[in-house]
């Protein structure tokens, strides 16, 4: 599940005596649990922890969640000890996921510049694509593809290879009023 808000609650707190928000800057400090606190922490992927305004992004592995009842999850914080990421993105994305790809980078930057949470199949941005393409998205970010020549390339596109059946995820906002078809190509070679 995507967890993604802004909480007051959240604001770092710089001395944490009194833990009254996450003590580490970069929000290593926050885990998640179910509602039984077993397993102890739920594996997540911070991709962003905002400190002085308590805004988090991150993505949770909620192993189970109810159809017909809600599915409770809590976030703790406030460790002073912890200085290193609790994160465990592999847990996230499990062996089912053939990558994941936030595009929340900058296409400009130095290739590949789309990190992959899930393996080492980092993309590369096509086109004349911008700083400027950096857009807010659902997330933590988005790109801004012209429609044209803007794409990314990953340097494996194996990863599908011998599939029979897959399922593509993702959320595009079009700035075409009625909009008919949106094209995304998975292709190999």
């Amino acid at each position: 599940v995507l967890v993604s808000y802004t909480d007051t609650d959240l604001i770092r707190d710089t001395d944490c005596t009194t833990i009254e928000g996450p003590c580490n800057a970069s929000g290593f400090d926050i885990i998640f649990t179910d509602s039984t606190h077993s397993p102890a922490k739920l594996d997540h992927e911070i991709e962003t922890y905002t400190a002085a305004s308590g805004l988090i992004v991150m993505w949770v592995e909620v192993p189970t969640l109810g159809a017909t009842a809600d599915t409770d999850i809590y976030i703790y914080y406030g460790n002073s000890s912890i200085s290193t990421s609790q994160e465990a993105v592999t847990g996230v994305w499990d062996s089912n996921y053939a990558g994941v790809w936030h595009l929340k980078e900058n296409p400009s930057g130095t290739a590949p510049q789309m990190k992959d949470s899930k393996n080492v199949n980092h993309g590369t941005s096509q086109g004349a694509m911008l700083s400027t393409d950096q857009v807010a998205g659902v997330a933590d970010g988005a790109l801004n593809f012209d429609g044209a020549n803007d794409f990314v390339v990953v340097p494996d596109p194996n990863v599908i290879e011998g599939l029979t059946q897959m399922s593509v995820s993702l959320w595009v906002k079009s700035d075409i009023a009625n909009i008919t078809a949106t094209k995304v190509v998975i292709r190999q070679g």
